[in-house]
């Protein structure tokens, strides 16, 4: 193996490396309801380069600003679960992702709901978390939710469902083709020299 191809092969690794590093993204859903107050958002809701769909009608899904209704001053997402049992989160460019960690609830606060997150992997395959009888909203952190196509919320039993302040990690392609450029170029100029 020559010189050049040694270091072309190193600038690859290396570069790669830092393409796996990862910028997180919150979504947190605030400032949409008014306060006091439930908004519907029909079947698609974007924010940060991500979109829920829930596939059903304008009342099937809504951000909660209501104190009565399982808030304390922060909006969250709630869908439909009689109507429509499931809902899919993506990013708008079709970049794969990973989901790192939610809050999850019910609507009420009194009533509880039991639902699944499905991470649909762009490999093909999935992962599943069980959400148990939940009512007030808990943190979970998820582990194996890496290079996502999607995430489905998937209504079993109980209350409508609830989740807030959702946390993405997307890989950095600028970051990648930046260094790899860099390190091509003083690969080429150590090979002139």
């Amino acid at each position: 193996m020559t010189k050049f191809a040694k270091l072309f092969a190193t600038a690859l690794i290396a570069s790669a490396a830092v393409g796996a590093q990862a910028t997180p993204i919150l979504i947190d859903f605030e400032g949409v309801a008014p306060a006091q107050s439930q908004f519907a958002i029909g079947n698609n809701y974007q924010e940060n380069g991500y979109q829920l769909n829930n596939g059903a009608g304008a009342s099937d899904a809504a951000i909660i600003g209501q104190v009565s209704q399982n808030t304390s001053g922060s909006d969250y997402y709630t869908w439909n679960s009689q109507t429509n049992n499931q809902v899919f989160l993506t990013n708008i460019g079709g970049f794969s992702f990973s989901l790192g960690s939610l809050d999850v609830g019910s609507k009420s606060g009194a009533t509880k709901a039991t639902f699944d997150i499905i991470g649909n992997y762009a490999s093909g395959g999935s992962i599943i978390y069980h959400v148990l009888n939940v009512n007030a909203f808990t943190g979970q952190n998820l582990t194996g939710f890496d290079g996502l196509s999607s995430v489905q919320f998937k209504y079993i039993s109980g209350d409508y469902g609830a989740i807030d302040n959702i946390t993405l990690n997307v890989p950095e392609p600028g970051s990648f083709a930046l260094l790899g450029l860099g390190l091509l170029g003083l690969a080429l100029r150590r090979r002139k020299a």
